[in-house]
């Protein structure tokens, strides 16, 4: 891909601030910064100082001759939390760094699952928990995560509720979920029964360290579901991050977005994402996306992964937008073919009506409160917020969506041309829980 576009004339200029040359006490918000290696990376800073934190981008971070990490702990020792095909890729890597650093460390793997979603649970937050508490830790300790969205929120959870959130966490997220979206949030979370994110709080990590080399490895679901989150951000706040995405999409999934240009999307991502954070008791149109998609993958008993319930959510939300004489036709197609073309799911047979409006609209409406929903705008990188809608307006966006889709499941195929072709439906059987 380096070959075929110079990254440099696409546009993405940096959105972060540049810190007061005088020195000068730094205001909340999102600020470029370099650290002690060299390497450039945000600093994320907030009146909550639990909020506060810093995102630093990292080549070979488990390279020996690489002190990054090494850097951040200090002296301290690292109580290590892997997800487990983490252990499998990168375990003896890890192992070998710290040794080669002098680091002292003890490991704790997550048990391989086949959903993994099942390691997010009160239980395993229990096992986890009581692990950290056996290695009698202190203020020489720190927490290190190596994994997907799930062990970072998992994690997350972990500091926070151990000892009263007194330890430390650093942050290395290895799939493009978890560095353009769960990573760089201070929320923690657990799913509590049927509750996906029923339990969780605001701790943020001291460092997020990221290196794309990780993405070298993970499945092709994994960088769909990246690609999704990505395209939530572009659709309510980066008209150019779309563009980008809707041109090269495809080869950026492709080569696992490794390339100038795909780590130029992800740190674009990441920039839009923090400074699209909402004030103090607004609503936040970052959750575009992420309205009821929580609901589809509890549905489904998480076969349906976060990305494609997102997905999902976003198409319908852009169907509801023009409806309401919003999105012009033009960009709902575009949209739409895009999403197609990338081969993000367009619906599910969990995606039922009732369902949705029972459990997330019903109580809202009966009491007459906004909804504060969040959709496209007039064009596409311009997000806005729903206040209401009936259940008669968000069954057609939903049938729109069920129209829209193929029963055919598409996989993107790499190294062949991509035809403009309708992505999947994805069968389920609804949960009875």
């Amino acid at each position: 891909m380096q070959g075929i576009v110079n990254p440099s004339s696409l546009g993405l200029e940096t959105l972060a601030k540049q810190p007061e040359a005088d020195g000068r006490e730094l205001v909340p918000g999102v600020y470029s910064y370099v650290d002690t290696q060299g390497n450039s990376g945000w600093h994320i800073l907030d009146r909550d100082p639990r909020q506060s934190f810093k995102v630093i981008r990292s080549c070979s971070l488990l390279s020996p001759a690489n002190s990054t990490l090494a850097s951040y702990l200090g002296c301290r020792r690292a109580l290590c939390l892997l997800d487990p095909k983490i252990e499998k890729l990168h375990g003896q890597r890890i192992r070998a760094y710290f040794t080669a650093h002098g680091i002292a460390h003890v490991d704790f793997c997550l048990p391989r699952r086949a959903i993994p979603e099942s390691n997010k649970s009160f239980q395993v937050l229990g096992n986890v928990s009581t692990w950290v508490l056996d290695q009698d830790p202190d203020g020489d300790d720190v927490i290190v995560i190596f994994g997907g969205g799930v062990l970072i929120d998992l994690g997350g959870s972990v500091a926070d509720f151990v000892r009263r959130g007194l330890l430390p966490y650093v942050s290395i997220p290895t799939t493009p979920i978890a560095m353009v979206d769960a990573a760089v949030s201070p929320k923690t979370a657990v799913n509590i029964g049927s509750h996906k994110n029923g339990g969780g709080g605001r701790y943020a990590p001291e460092v997020v360290l990221m290196d794309t080399a990780f993405l070298r490895t993970v499945d092709h679901s994994a960088l769909l579901d990246g690609l999704s989150e990505i395209a939530k951000i572009a659709i309510v706040g980066d008209a150019r991050l779309f563009d980008v995405i809707e041109e090269f999409g495809v080869e950026l999934v492709r080569r696992h977005f490794q390339s100038k240009l795909g780590e130029l999307v992800l740190c674009r991502s990441i920039e839009s994402f923090l400074t699209l954070k909402a004030q103090l008791g607004e609503p936040s149109i970052r959750a575009f996306g992420h309205m009821f998609s929580k609901l589809l993958e509890s549905l489904s008993n998480y076969k349906l992964t976060h990305g494609e319930a997102v997905a999902i959510e976003q198409r319908i939300a852009a169907f509801l937008s023009a409806d309401e004489g919003l999105l012009n036709a033009n960009d709902l197609e575009r949209l739409q073919s895009w999403f197609d073309q990338i081969g993000l799911a367009s619906f599910a047979d969990v995606c039922d009506t009732s369902q949705i409006w029972d459990h997330v609209f019903a109580k809202a409406y009966q009491k007459g409160r906004s909804f504060d929903f969040p959709l496209p705008g007039r064009q596409i990188g311009k997000g806005t917020f729903l206040k209401r809608f009936t259940r008669q307006q968000l069954a057609v966006a939903i049938s729109q969506a069920r129209k829209r889709a193929s029963d055919t499941i598409l996989r993107v195929k790499t190294g062949r041309s991509q035809k403009r072709r309708r992505a999947p439906r994805l069968r389920f059987l609804r949960s009875t829980a």
